[in-house]
């Protein structure tokens, strides 16, 4: 199971979905997608400051956010929403804590 756990400036990720296998698993891509596209919204259009933390061996992902960002704690109220929406759907492969 995905466990997400957000903080006022981030979030932390760990765990596998175990949906399906690795490149067939819909849950693991769904999640990989949507955290890419705010790391990189806040990182990269928005030029935050932060701290990413990633291990594919262990399967845990660390971002936090150095600096108070209104639009960076907008996306990540956003990512937090769709994660819960596909937790609504998949509650055995993901629980947004």
């Amino acid at each position: 199971m995905i466990r997400v756990g957000f903080s006022k400036h981030g979030f932390e990720m760990k765990g596998h979905s175990g949906y399906a296998e690795a490149g067939s698993d819909i849950v693991c891509a769904a999640v990989s997608a949507m955290v890419r596209l705010a790391i990189n919204i806040i990182t990269e259009g928005f030029n935050a400051a932060h701290s990413l933390q990633v291990s594919e061996k262990e399967a845990d992902l660390s971002f936090e956010m150095k600096e108070q960002s209104e639009e960076g704690s907008r996306v990540l109220e956003i990512l937090k929403a769709d994660l819960k929406q596909l937790e609504a759907e998949y509650p055995k492969n993901i629980s947004i804590l």
